[in-house]
């Protein structure tokens, strides 16, 4: 019984973890191995698969993983609208920053980490502590948002036009960055994906 019950704790204790600090402690499903070594080896990587298949949650993860490990690192998330942003792409964002970072608010002159379940991030932008930043765009923007940025990591979540996508391949040539598209194709194929 004692050690059906110690089983039970560690149990609890390994899942409660992964839910308070997914970066550190979460699951991952082995796809994403494969997933980390060919974005390692390559530029761009397009991650396709159905619905709730984990694109996302590769994606935000990877996203996290370079605004943390590396300071100063700048991480653009773009999505097709701003709603769509703040409900899909940013909670998810969110939850996989460090728990001691993931509620600060503005604290001194550099780090921000403003969210609300209605808005988001404050500005759709945040900053850590070490000087990373992440800034929310949408497809539905002016395309000249992008001009001039300079990125070590662009997610693109689905239906990227071929137009961004040619722009933003310019956004990670001199941080040596990736350029990471996620998408579903309900519709099927597109200009983006050939």
């Amino acid at each position: 019984v004692d050690t059906t019950i110690d089983f039970i704790q560690r149990r609890e204790a390994i899942i409660e973890a992964a839910r308070n600090d997914p970066l550190n402690c979460g699951f991952e499903l082995e796809c994403w191995k494969e997933a980390r070594e060919q974005l390692a080896a390559a530029d761009e990587l397009l991650i396709l698969g159905g619905n709730r298949a984990g694109k996302t949650e590769f994606a935000a993860k990877a996203a996290v993983e370079v605004l943390v490990s590396k300071p100063g690192a700048v991480v653009w998330c773009l999505h097709s609208s701003l709603p769509s942003s703040i409900e899909l792409q940013q909670p998810v964002i969110r939850r996989y920053l460090p728990p001691e970072w993931r509620r600060m608010g503005k604290r001194g002159q550099v780090a921000n980490v403003s969210f609300t379940v209605k808005n988001g991030f404050s500005e759709q932008v945040f900053v850590l502590p070490n000087e990373s930043r992440c800034r929310f765009l949408n497809y539905t923007q002016d395309i000249r948002v992008l001009e001039g940025g300079e990125c070590d990591l662009i997610w693109c979540d689905e239906l990227v036009p071929l137009n961004w996508l040619e722009t933003l391949r310019f956004r990670i040539v001199t941080r040596e960055g990736k350029l990471l598209i996620t998408f579903t194709p309900v519709k099927g194929y597109s200009m983006t994906v050939k």
